[in-house]
């Protein structure tokens, strides 16, 4: 039978069969170690491709559900370190694990980490400028890749645009103001090119709003047809981010994109003389702002708007009595702000500002007695901020302040101890750091206008003669060279004349004083 002949064949062929056996389980062994190995290499995959989606759904969570969530705690130390663990995330990821999704959301990890350094001119602890402009540098560089993988991708192309335009704009600190506004309105052409592709696109928008805003704030040098376009520019600015409110009326950052609109509007007509409509845009900011803290009284970018509106409407042309009611709530503000992130320098600045705006009011209301514990309390943040290597111009002019109020409420040694102060090393430090020559001059003027208000209040007529001598030498002989300069050398000159006119009169030197009022009142 059958079995018979295979185990006479196998008798025969005794060493062939062995090896043909041999050959068939090796195969077999080896095969079934493949099957194996590749059963696990693919459960691995799957439980590696399992966690890079947990990841990511946890990354794209944070950046883009929680982003806001995040910002309004103004714990910018937490967004920083949230930002830079998914950049380092998406940096280390295999060129074969990246694709379309991964790529956007690396680019928007740049962006969060963009905002943890700076946020509409806040400076956060620890952060730099080359830091901020990198990173939305090298977002711009992989919104480009999605643009260009996908020519449909609004958001792609807009923000590409941007870190391009930075890119370009890094050295423009070395150009003159003809060539940056130049550059300005090439900025705003493409932009507009853009939004004929993409009419709809926010982020196109955004950028649009914020060139323009951008090109109100044209410098004094700058040739003065475009000058007069500043006004234009931030009106168009506010009516396309009303647009945008209209359009998004459930984004509440569009209101406070109008916040920044009207701020930079209202910049526009200061330059033109409009203080009546400049006053509009201010209380209408400053109306947006609180509506939005009315919805949420500790949300950090709601607190930032009011803070910041409050400082320049509490210095503006208001009354006294406005200027109290402004600073009390702005003040709250300022605290919770603080409370939330002591370590930034700007909102302490902003603080000390707020003191000796109500310090000021309260003297000008000639409750001088009240005015002493506001300006105390700035003149101890100045003071804490000067040595701490800040600019020591607020600390100037909170020793001016102290000692005006002292005088008027009778305490001419405190006045006087102002006086030596401001007089002292501290302030010669300041003056003589290693500045350009029209940084120089302007503090020495500043400082010098400063002794002259204290000097004022002091009723020392040869004192303020001598410091109101000593404005017009700087302007005369420090920024005779300083080109651009024409308009703020007349109204230094100005203020000089004017008060060595009136320390001359004080001292019955009338026939003295006429021709250098005369001269006053003709500039």
């Amino acid at each position: 039978g059958v079995i018979y002949r295979t185990r006479k064949f196998v008798r025969r062929y005794r060493t062939g069969v062995a090896a043909v056996v041999v050959v068939v389980v090796a195969l077999a062994v080896g095969l079934t170690l493949a099957l194996v190995s590749y059963r696990h290499a693919v459960s691995q995959q799957r439980l590696a491709e399992a966690a890079r989606t947990r990841a990511q759904n946890v990354i794209s969570f944070i950046l883009e559900d929680q982003r806001d969530d995040i910002q309004a705690l103004g714990r910018q130390d937490m967004l920083r370190r949230t930002a830079g663990t998914a950049v380092a995330y998406f940096k280390a990821l295999p060129p074969e694990m990246r694709d379309a999704d991964t790529v956007r959301m690396h680019a928007h990890a740049l962006e969060f980490l963009a905002e943890s350094v700076d946020v509409w001119g806040i400076r956060f602890a620890g952060g730099h400028d080359e830091e901020m402009v990198t990173a939305l540098i090298e977002a711009g560089k992989l919104w480009r890749e999605l643009a260009d993988q996908n020519p449909d991708d609004g958001e792609a192309h807009a923000k590409a645009h941007f870190g391009e335009w930075l890119r370009e704009t890094q050295g423009f600190a070395e150009l003159d103001a003809a060539a940056i506004a130049a550059a300005d309105y090439r900025n705003l052409r493409q932009l507009r090119e853009l939004e004929k592709r993409f009419p709809d696109e926010p982020s196109l928008q955004l950028n649009i709003i914020r060139a323009l805003r951008g090109m109100v704030f044209v410098g004094e040098d700058a040739p003065q047809e475009l000058r007069d376009q500043r006004v234009a520019h931030g009106l168009e600015a506010c009516a396309l981010t009303r647009r945008m409110i209209e359009a998004h009326p459930d984004e509440p950052n569009w209101r406070i994109e109008l916040v920044h609109s009207l701020d930079s509007l209202a910049y526009a007509y200061q330059n033109t003389g409009q203080s009546a409509e400049r006053m509009r845009c201010f209380e209408e900011a400053m109306g947006i702002a609180e509506s939005l803290l009315a919805e949420d009284p500790t949300h950090f970018r709601y607190l930032n708007a009011a803070t910041g509106i409050a400082n320049l409407l509490a210095s503006a042309e208001i009354s006294d009595l406005r200027r109290l009611q402004l600073v009390k709530p702005a003040k709250r503000y300022m605290r919770t702000l603080q409370a939330m992130d002591p370590t930034v320098v700007e909102w302490r600045a902003r603080e000390a500002w707020l003191e000796s705006m109500e310090a000021n009011s309260l003297a000008a209301l000639r409750r001088f007695e009240e005015a002493r514990v506001p300006i105390d309390r700035a003149l101890d943040i100045e003071h804490d901020l000067a040595k701490e290597g800040e600019d020591l111009g607020g600390y100037i002019g909170c020793l001016a302040e102290a000692g005006i109020i002292a005088a008027h409420r009778g305490d001419m040694d405190a006045a006087r101890s102002g006086l030596e102060a401001l007089r002292g090393g501290v302030i010669a430090t300041w003056t003589s750091e290693a500045q350009a020559d029209y940084e120089k001059a302007r503090r020495e003027y500043t400082t010098l206008f400063r002794q002259s208000c204290l000097l004022e209040a002091l009723e020392d007529w040869t004192g303020l003669e001598a410091a109101a001598r000593g404005m017009i030498r700087v302007v005369d002989e420090r920024t005779t060279n300083i080109t651009g300069a024409e308009h703020a050398r007349k109204v230094l000159r100005y203020c000089a004349s004017a008060l060595l006119g009136e320390a001359m009169l004080r001292q019955g030197r009338l026939d003295e004083a006429r021709p250098v009022l005369e001269e006053a009142m003709g500039m």
